[in-house]
This record gives structure tokens, C-alpha cells and sequence, in this order.
């Protein structure tokens, strides 16, 4: 009694729904909604008899499988937790794109699709979602009361399933995915109803093609005995015509019949060509495609060049693809998670071939863009901005402006920068803070041919002892993800060594992609610090010196080294760096080419580490191609004043 009483009460006061919710009942009545229409029909039909419809589903359930899917917790991917194991393997069974190849073939075949869900229902793990099966939506019913859905119904040859539907949340174990239909309140309506005709036209135009080559490509021919016939025989000739000669499985059969005076043949029926079976059967296929948001040029029914099935099969993704999983993506975040909750899944279509025009296109205008910062170019790529550091425009050194003649361009690289920043509209003053002034070179000391900075190693030891305002973050820095986040003929693989490790951050963070790191820092404190930050067993510190690595020759994939090569003497330090890095390996190199120090009272003291030209040269030297350069000031403050620093990142490959 209670218990009725109790579901009463949640009936009336707790359930939030529509005022039509209670006048919408079932068809006909009943307590059971049936399906509208023969799923088993529009298989057969579509999938199994049409090779258009069969190609159209194909294309549309095997695109939406091939996107892998993720869990998130805001924008941060969650592995341990919730059902990121599902969205790779759903159940024992099957992998999660065989999961999503049916799923998306049912719902386009039918308009309907069932997902069931499956957890413990006692103990610790109750209501813990751990295995998820797709269903054949033919097999199912819905079982309403008093014009509300109730429940749904599995049946198999007699034997049957119920899922009871929550009737304050509508939720129950078992999701239906269906396609807006204007008429029915239950059933999704199928693509494959709008193409029904064209579908069922093209099927008995093959039909009756394949019939016509079974009688050797003739047709028939009627055979007329001359004379009158009276009533009963024409009643008999009308059944024998429907009978015996109609629909394409009589295609070219002989007619005879029977006349008192003579006989007569002629030819009957219609030819291919009288038929135009052949454009008649294209414009069916394109029809059929249309009806799915499948292209024709995807399915070979449209002669296309490269160019143009590159962009249609863009088109079908973004038009039709995209949208089913935006749908898929919103009912199973309803339905899996509860209100409020921060976990949420989504699908990634970084991978997808067919956006790599679109997205080479982005990257192409953000990289030849001279009007967009750092920051700006990353945002349009969806990369994450650098911070404060990211909000400057890039000034390309090698740059040869407008109208320069052929003569013009055996200047060096400091003229040709010089230059161009003349044309850019910077004055004197600007460009010697950028590129550094011939006075700037000649007060500093000199270091292995390259301008050393002031810093000693004794002064970079005992600034580590003195516990450093930059030990105690262990946020990676944006270059780091730079490097892991690199195109994929560039994508960093193996095993990175970063030269300058400090806390161990960006090593950590290599780590946690994946990587085999080996960071090293010539202070004992620092590599104490990285120890005490790390918990990975693939990550290693140690005390190391840049000017001569222990390691073996061609031993490492990658290098890295943040601020600090520089105050290296880099004649010996780049040879190291080459003899240990692979062929095809990748460097990442962050440099001070020189800090101005300005004290309180505005005296300005400039230390120069090296001019880019004879970098570039050193680079080259020791087998080194640069991919990429670009250069940028930054500012810091301290107790002595302020600091500008000239900075320049290298991307190097070595050849």
C-alpha cells in the first residue's frame, strides 16, 4: 500500500513534462507501441538488395566509427575513471567502432537505434555503467500508460526483456536514438522512407534489366492467330496476360495467342534504350544519395577529380557526419551522466583525413599572417596560448622585402633583417633592441666565438641553493607543448633529452605523453628538486653538462633545452647536441641573443650571447637544417630593475 502510495505521490508532484505528455497515447490504443513500418523491409531493401542505399549507410556508419571519442572532466581528458574505458572496448565483445558502426547503421537505416547499459545493481559498484551493447531496433516495443512511456520491451522468437522507464527522470537502461519524425510521437522516421521510391524503382529497374539478359537481350514477341475472340476467352486472355507476363521476372518472355483465321509476330516490350535505363538509373543513384547526405562523388556515381572528391567528402562530413555524432554526443551526455555532474564525453576529430585540407588551409593562412601575434596564430589552430610571452608579432629575419632585386639578396642575414624592419617602420633605436647594435658586440666578452652571458656556472649553482622564485612551479611551459604538439611529419617520437631540466616540468610533462626523458641540469640542487616532483618511471634526472654529454652517439630522438644553451659555450655544446641526437631527430631550442638591464635610475646595461647570423652558421655547420625561427622580446622584473630580453626559438632537424 505504501509503495503505491509513494509512486503516486512522485507521479503527481515530482514529474516535470509537456501538458500534451498525458493526451499523447499509443496507435489505436493499445498498451503496446508497435513500430510503423517493416524494419526486416527496409534492411533487405536498402542494405541488402540496393547497392546505392548499401554504399550510402556504409559511408555515413563507417565515417562516424573511425572518430575515436574521449572523456572529460571540463576540458582535461579523464582515463581512470567513469566510462573512458568503455569508449574503447564498450563490452566483451566488441570494440567501441563496431559499437558505433551499428548504432549509426540502424539509426540511418531505420531512424531508430537502442543502446542498452550495464553495471552492478548491488554492492559498492551499483549503478557503475560497465559494459554498453548496441540493440536491433526491430526487436523492440514500448509499453505505455495512461499515454506515457513506461517501459521498453526486447523480444526474441517469444522470449522477452523489459527496461522500466524512471518516471521523474524518463530515464532507463536503455537508450532509443531516433530521427525527427513529423508525424509519429515514437518512431524515428529512416532516410531510407524518403528515398522508398526511388529505392524500390531502382530495384525493379535491375530486376527487369538482369530479366531481360536471362531471355538473351531480345524481346518477346506476340504471337496472334488470326480471328475473333468471345468473352470468356478475352476473361482467360486478361488472366493469362496478368498472370503469366507481367513485372520485370516476365521481362521477354513469348505471348501467344490463339485466333481463328491465320497467325501474326511482331515484337513487344521496351528495349534498354527505349527504357534509358542507364541515365534513368543515375538519377536514381543520386537521389538515393541525396537522401542519406552522401555526395554522389563519394560513392562513384559522379565522375571527380581529386580536387573535387576531397571537397565533397569535406562536405559530407561536416553536413552530415558532424551532425550525427553532435546528436549521438548530446543524447549519451544526457543519458550516461547525471545533472551537474563535471564529467562529460565527446568525440576527436583531429585524426580525420578529410578535414586536413580545411585544416592545412588555417595553418597556411595563420602562418604567412604578418598582422597576428603568437597568441592570435595558436587560437586560430586551437592550440593554447603562451601567456603574456605570446602577445607579439613575429618578425621574420630572413624576410626579403617587396620589390628587392636579385642583386639585393647576397646581403647577410643581419642586413636583410635590418631592412626589413626598416620597411615594418621601426626606427634605429627599435631594430638595435631587436637585433642588437655593433657597440652592444663589442663590449661583451667573447666565448668560444659566441657571445657569452655574465652569468658564471658558480653564479647559476648558487642561485639554485638560494631556492629560486622559478623552482616552485611545475606547470609545463607553452614550448613544451609545442613540442608534443607538432604536425605529424615533425611529431616528436622516442626519447627526448632536455638540456637545462631545472624543477623537471617539462621533462614530467614529456613524460606524461609517453616519452622516455632524460633531464639534466649541472646543479645537484635542481636535480634533487626534479626528483622530489617526479613519480614516473620513465622520466630520469641527473647531473649533466651541456659542453660534454655522456651519453652514446645517436642515442636520442629529440632535444630540448629551454633559456639555458645559451650561457653554454655553444661551440662545444651544438657538437654535443648532434653527436647524440639520431638522423631526422628534432631540437627545440628557446635563446637569449641578448637581455638589457635598466637599474632605477634608467642606466641601461646590454649583454650580448651571439648574433643570429653566426648561430645560423654554427647550426648548419654541425649538420643541422632549420626548419624554423622566429624571434620576440619578453621583460621580467626583480629587485635590480628590469630585464629585456632578446629571444629567438630555433626548430631544427638534423640531416
Amino acid at each position: 500500500m505504501f509503495e503505491k502510495l509513494f509512486r503516486g505521490i512522485a507521479n503527481t508532484f515530482s514529474r516535470k513534462e509537456s501538458q500534451t505528455a498525458g493526451i499523447i497515447t499509443a496507435p489505436g490504443g493499445s498498451r503496446v507501441i508497435w513500430p510503423q513500418r517493416g524494419y526486416d523491409n527496409f534492411a533487405r531493401e536498402t542494405y541488402l538488395k540496393n547497392v546505392t542505399a548499401f554504399r550510402a549507410i556504409d559511408e555515413v556508419a563507417k565515417s562516424a566509427a573511425s572518430v575515436p571519442w574521449k572523456q572529460y572532466r571540463g576540458t582535461d581528458v579523464v582515463e581512470k575513471e567513469g566510462i573512458s574505458k568503455q569508449l574503447t572496448r564498450p563490452n566483451p565483445n566488441e570494440s567501441w567502432q563496431w559499437f558505433m558502426l551499428k548504432t549509426v547503421a540502424y539509426l540511418v537505416m531505420s531512424g531508430n537505434s537502442f543502446i542498452e547499459r550495464v553495471g552492478p545493481t548491488s554492492g559498492p559498484n551499483k549503478g557503475i555503467i560497465k559494459e554498453l551493447y548496441s540493440l536491433r531496433p526491430d526487436r523492440f516495443r514500448m509499453l505505455h500508460d495512461r499515454g506515457r512511456l513506461s517501459a521498453y520491451q526486447y523480444e526474441v522468437e517469444g522470449r522477452k526483456t523489459t527496461w522500466e522507464i524512471d518516471p521523474i527522470t524518463g530515464h532507463a537502461d536503455v537508450l532509443q536514438l531516433k530521427a525527427f519524425h513529423p508525424l509519429d510521437d515514437w518512431w524515428g522516421a529512416a532516410p531510407t522512407e524518403s528515398a522508398a521510391r526511388e529505392i524500390d524503382t531502382s530495384n525493379a529497374a535491375t530486376e527487369w534489366n538482369k530479366s531481360l539478359l536471362d531471355n538473351q537481350g531480345r524481346p518477346g514477341m506476340v504471337y496472334t492467330l488470326i480471328g475473333a475472340l468471345g468473352a470468356e476467352q478475352m476473361d482467360e486472355l486478361e488472366r493469362y496476360l496478368s498472370n503469366n507476363h507481367g513485372g520485370p521476372a516476365n521481362v521477354g518472355k513469348d505471348l501467344i495467342l490463339t485466333g481463328e483465321r491465320g497467325t501474326n509476330a511482331q515484337p513487344y516490350g521496351w528495349s534498354p534504350t527505349d527504357m534509358d535505363f542507364g541515365e534513368g538509373d543515375i538519377r536514381l543513384m543520386r537521389k538515393i544519395a541525396m537522401a542519406y547526405g552522401v555526395p554522389p562523388e563519394l560513392l562513384g556515381i559522379e565522375s571527380a577529380t581529386f580536387n573535387n572528391r576531397g571537397e565533397a567528402r569535406l562536405f559530407f562530413w561536416e553536413n552530415t557526419v558532424i551532425w550525427w555524432l553532435n546528436y549521438i554526443r548530446g543524447e549519451l551526455n544526457n543519458w550516461l551522466f547525471e545533472e551537474g555532474d563535471d564529467l562529460s564525453i565527446n568525440y576527436v576529430l583531429d585524426e580525420v583525413p578529410a578535414f586536413s585540407i580545411k585544416r592545412n588551409l588555417i595553418w597556411e593562412r595563420a602562418q604567412n599572417s604578418d598582422f597576428l601575434s603568437i597568441n592570435e596564430k595558436r587560437e586560430m589552430v586551437g592550440k593554447d596560448d603562451w601567456g603574456e610571452e605570446g602577445n607579439v608579432i613575429l618578425v621574420e629575419a630572413s624576410k626579403i622585402p617587396l620589390g628587392m632585386t636579385k642583386e639585393e639578396t647576397g646581403k647577410t642575414e643581419e642586413q636583410k633583417a635590418r631592412e626589413d624592419l626598416i620597411e615594418q617602420g621601426y626606427d634605429d633605436d627599435e631594430i638595435d633592441d631587436i637585433l642588437g647594435s655593433e657597440s652592444d658586440y663589442e663590449d661583451s666578452p667573447v666565448n668560444g666565438g659566441f657571445k657569452a652571458d655574465e652569468m658564471t656556472r658558480q653564479d647559476w649553482l648558487d642561485a639554485w641553493k638560494q631556492d629560486p622564485h622559478w623552482a616552485t612551479s611545475i606547470r609545463p611551459s607553452p614550448l613544451a607543448k609545442e613540442l608534443v604538439s607538432m604536425e605529424a611529419e615533425n611529431k616528436v617520437k622516442g626519447r627526448i633529452l632536455e638540456i637545462g631540466c631545472g624543477n623537471g616540468r617539462d621533462s614530467i610533462y614529456f613524460g606524461k605523453q609517453g616519452h622516455s626523458v632524460v633531464g639534466i641540469d649541472i646543479s645537484p640542487v635542481a636535480i634533487k628538486i626534479a626528483e622530489s616532483n617526479n613519480s614516473l618511471s620513465n622520466v630520469q634526472f641527473e647531473v649533466g653538462d651541456a659542453e660534454k654529454l655522456r651519453f652514446d652517439s645517436s642515442s636520442f630522438d629529440a632535444v630540448y633545452s629551454l633559456s639555458v644553451l645559451h650561457t653554454t659555450d655553444m661551440k662545444k655544446s651544438i657538437p654535443e647536441i648532434s653527436r647524440v641526437l639520431k638522423t631526422k631527430g628534432i631540437v627545440l631550442l628557446y635563446l637569449y641573443i641578448k637581455t638589457i638591464f635598466i637599474d632605477d635610475e634608467d642606466n641601461r646595461r646590454t649583454v650580448v650571447n651571439f648574433k643570429v647570423a653566426e648561430m645560423d652558421a654554427s647550426l648548419k655547420d654541425n649538420n643541422f637544417q632549420i626548419l624554423d625561427k622566429y624571434q620576440s622580446k619578453t621583460e621580467d622584473e626583480d629587485e635590480e630593475g628590469k630585464h629585456i630580453h632578446n629571444i629567438i626559438v630555433y626548430f631544427l632537424r638534423k640531416k
